[in-house]
């Protein structure tokens, strides 16, 4: 889990702080949440301003990307197992 919570780091050290028009319409309360769209607009940067928002510094959330070449080897669910498992709460 340290691998992906330096990873995460790295990215809100990079995060513009002007927010996409949509960001105020998305009920962030749900407890699951797709957000579609065409690449380069925006998606992943609406998610981490949301998680530097309101859990920065907190273990129990993570961005993660699936993208990432070490995601070839491990499946989305049992990678969110193990987080909930590590006491994990929100996975974005």
């Amino acid at each position: 889990m340290d691998y992906w919570f330096s990873e995460q780091q790295a990215r809100l050290r990079n995060l513009p702080d002007s927010k996409r028009y949509l960001y105020s319409k998305i009920d962030w309360s749900l407890p699951c949440l797709g957000i579609l769209g065409a690449r380069g607009t925006g998606k992943t940067t609406m998610m981490l301003q949301h998680l530097r928002e309101h859990h920065q510094g907190s273990a129990k959330a993570l961005y993660i990307s699936v993208d990432h070449p070490k995601f070839q080897a491990v499946s989305l669910y049992d990678f969110g197992r193990e987080f909930f498992a590590y006491g994990g709460g929100g996975l974005f």
